[in-house]
């Protein structure tokens, strides 16, 4: 027999739809890879958008809805509770982004249910629940954020593994950019609108930007620089490092004045 309420671990494949006119539960869902499509149907409280990790989806009871996900699928962590008996767990359904305390405790929610030797039903549960409970308060004091898009967040993501990954190879930075889960030539095209510029140039110039500060904070030579940041050779770094400054590294570091920003 299925437990009135319960927390758990949560995931759809690629493809996943789902549309119901009245959702006959209530649940939470705190998506941490992947995306998911939201509908909201429910009159005067239409939605329509994409979200992504780190992004919570509340569906309260009798709500009317659509959820797909149709390149990546997602997986996440949820509370559910088939037979609801708060008032506050029935209404239109609505997403937000998760502030550093809703992040946190589901993330210890988490480790609980990856860990059986932790993992006990019923405090999961509560703090599931209690994730819940919060989620409505703050919906109803206006507390929760909803500004974060997809775009921005995926944008967001290329932009930090781009910045830790001036000192690791070209097969480790596309490792990483293939973990997002959407096609290169989607974030392509989210980079480049959000941005104006392309992934490949943001790249360049924040690699250009690094070479700028070895040049003039360090003794190490341009071989050697060229070496740190994974140029195929140094001949190439100067060809790139010209291009971008409109200078050889040599000329950038003898001229004291110029600053490496």
């Amino acid at each position: 027999m299925t437990e009135k309420s319960y927390s758990a671990l949560k995931s759809q494949p690629p493809k996943y739809q789902f549309t119901t006119n009245s959702y006959d539960t209530f649940q939470i869902i705190f998506i941490e890879t992947g995306e998911l499509h939201f509908k909201c149907f429910d009159k005067g409280n239409e939605v329509n958008t994409i979200l992504v990790p780190g992004n919570f989806l509340l569906l309260r009871k009798n709500s009317c809805f659509s959820l797909s996900s149709p390149y990546t699928g997602y997986s996440g962590i949820c509370y559910l509770d088939y037979l609801p008996e708060r008032e506050d767990f029935i209404g239109y359904s609505f997403f937000f982004v998760g502030t550093q305390w809703f992040i946190e405790l589901t993330e210890l929610l988490g480790h609980l249910l990856l860990n059986p030797e932790s993992n006990n039903s019923e405090t999961t549960r509560l703090i599931g629940r209690s994730i819940a409970v919060q989620a409505l308060s703050e919906k109803f004091s206006n507390k929760l954020i909803y500004s974060q898009t997809a775009d921005k967040y995926w944008c967001n993501q290329i932009k930090h593994i781009i910045q830790n990954s001036l000192y690791r190879t070209h097969k480790e930075y596309y490792e990483q950019i293939h973990s997002l889960n959407l096609s290169y030539r989607q974030l392509s095209r989210i980079f480049l609108k959000e941005t104006g510029m392309s992934i490949k140039s943001y790249q360049t110039a924040k690699r250009i930007k690094e070479a700028k500060r070895l040049l003039h904070s360090t003794g190490f030579s341009i071989t050697d620089i060229a070496f740190e940041l994974h140029y195929a050779s140094s001949q190439k770094f100067a060809y790139y490092f010209r291009k971008e400054t409109g200078m050889t590294p040599t000329d950038f570091r003898n001229n004291k004045e110029l600053d490496a920003r």
